[in-house]
């Protein structure tokens, strides 16, 4: 491909990103669309009169001062008053209107991010939730900043475009100046902000990871705050910012040196259009009205183009983030997930999950009918929340068939809330009507003593596993899968909890992952998965805990 080939196919690229840049707030907005149109176009009249009417008003203006047509002048100064009153009302009225749809759009893509959310897998990440707010929360805030954006551009562009229109009313050679500096103006700009940009990209990546160190050594701190290793963790830290605030450095020096030279630039540029539109007077044999409007007009072109110029690069990262949520929120959750099968069986055919570092488990077969007990044990690592994600309707990495019966209910490890109640998060949860007293009655059984007033937050690591318990036990269900639910509780408490688990889900399918291998007897099939190549199936008697 020439090189004249790729500049043409840069500028298709650059058109679609703004044209997408354009679209997507309405195409998101919905019936709120049809408001973006019309403060957009209250924006092209407020624009437009700053760029035709106010040149045009001053050359009247000077042209009557300068034919001591006093008259003439104080109305068309009247006219121009108004017009500034009016032009800067209009414009408040427009930023309000703009401020509302800009929080409406991030209220809209949050919502779109959540829906989102139920395609995502199965984790046992702790930062699982703290990825997903920059998904959920950062990019759709600043993706809400396209109204605002868009605004900015459309302004400068139709600005640019109507002050050349009018520059050509007052005479066609007018133009020629124009074209000079304004291929100065691009020049200079794009010059000396490519550096800036460079070392701002750089601070991002260095400041993203800086972060994330910062964050692992945050969650490590526990361990060592009683040592005098402490010291040494701290000053790991601060090691990690140093290239960070090095570079930040660079970028502020760069922003400043970026700003001296576009001041310098624009107070040459000001000499120069004074020097155009004076040439252009003289030589055309205009008014002294047409030499101040031809100044107002050049300062306005090249004062567009620095602007665009300005947001060229906000332009590619805003049409990134674009595609990036556009692709987020295209991803839809497997639809076993959302299908209620009437028949209960948990039916497995040639099934062998892919676990990392080449290792799987499986194949095997299994055909598990209301009733019956599976129980997966292994070691941390060895693959059961994988297994369990994948029995849930997950996309996990499997092959073969596999067949599950809905709907499930899941109790997590480690279990985390929402911000509430227990009884709102039961009511929200439920998926019949709640019956408050059966629940009583099983977060009793399961040594749950606290009230369902309570907001769970403070509560230890054992009473928010038994309220796991007790959530994925309160709405009933064709299959049960529980990930580790007796981790972290006394031993004479394991045994009440599986009792309470078995006994409530004896009409559907129930599987437990879980350590503790000495209740296997309490399964009518076990999943060793420290075996991936070689699955031992054990079919044992089903026995209750005494």
């Amino acid at each position: 491909m020439s090189d004249n080939s790729r500049h043409v196919t840069r500028k298709f690229r650059m058109l679609e990103a703004y044209l997408e840049c354009l679209r997507f707030p309405a195409r998101n907005l919905r019936g709120r669309a049809n408001l973006l149109r019309r403060l957009m176009w209250l924006n092209g009249v407020t624009v437009a009169f700053w760029a035709l009417l106010d040149p045009f008003l001053q050359k009247r203006v000077i042209d009557n001062l300068e034919a001591v047509n006093l008259r003439g002048f104080f109305g068309f100064l009247g006219l121009m008053l108004g017009g500034y009153i009016l032009s800067h009302w209009v414009d408040w009225i427009n930023a309000t209107g703009m401020a509302r749809l800009r929080n409406l759009l991030g209220k809209i893509l949050i919502d779109r991010s959540l829906a989102a959310l139920y395609a995502e897998r199965i984790t046992r990440n702790k930062r699982a939730g703290a990825k997903l707010i920059n998904r959920v929360h950062g990019e759709s805030s600043q993706l809400a900043e396209l109204v605002m954006f868009n605004k900015a551009m459309s302004s400068s562009i139709i600005s640019g475009i109507l002050s050349l229109v009018f520059c050509a009313w007052l005479s066609p050679i007018s133009l020629i100046p124009v074209v000079v500096l304004a291929g100065a103006v691009v020049a200079i700009t794009s010059s000396v902000f490519r550096s800036s940009q460079t070392d701002a990209r750089l601070q991002e990546r260095l400041r993203s990871s800086a972060m994330s160190n910062l964050s692992i050594n945050l969650d490590a701190i526990p361990l060592f705050s009683i040592y005098r290793i402490l010291g040494k963790v701290r000053r790991s830290v601060q090691r990690g910012f140093a290239p960070y605030f090095k570079v930040n450095l660079r970028w502020e020096f760069g922003k400043s040196r970026v700003a001296r030279n576009v001041r310098i630039m624009m107070s040459v540029m000001s000499i120069f259009i004074l020097m155009a539109a004076a040439l252009v007077v003289v030589y055309q044999h205009l008014s002294l009205g047409s030499f101040f409007a031809l100044t107002a007009s050049y300062w306005r072109v090249m004062s567009a183009l620095r602007e665009i110029s300005d947001q060229l690069p906000n332009l590619a990262s805003n049409y990134g983030r674009i595609r990036r949520f556009d692709s987020f929120c295209r991803r839809s959750p497997d639809q076993r997930r959302l299908v209620d099968k009437k028949v209960g069986v948990l039916q497995l055919d040639d099934f062998q999950l892919m676990l990392g570092g080449g290792r799987h488990v499986g194949p095997f077969h299994l055909n598990l009918r209301p009733g019956a007990r599976l129980g997966v044990i292994g070691s941390n690592g060895s693959g059961k929340t994988s297994l369990l994600a994948a029995l849930a309707g997950e996309q996990a990495d499997y092959t073969g068939r596999i067949d599950c019966p809905r709907p499930v209910s899941i109790a997590l490890s480690p279990p985390s809330f929402p911000n509430m109640s227990v009884l709102d998060l039961l009511k929200m949860d439920a998926r019949t009507l709640l019956d408050t007293e059966r629940i009583q009655q099983l977060a009793l059984q399961l040594g749950l003593r606290k009230s369902l007033e309570e907001n769970p937050s403070p509560w230890s690591d054992g009473e928010k596993r038994r309220l796991g318990i007790l959530l994925a036990l309160s709405k009933p269900a064709r299959l049960y899968v529980f990930d580790e639910p007796l981790s972290g509780v006394d031993q004479e408490s394991k045994s009440q909890l599986l009792k309470v688990i078995l006994d409530e889900t004896r009409n559907a399918v129930c599987v437990v992952a879980m350590h503790e291998q000495e209740f296997t007897s309490c399964f009518s099939q076990v999943i060793d998965m420290c075996q991936p190549h070689l699955v031992q199936l054990s079919v044992l008697a089903s026995l209750r805990i005494k």
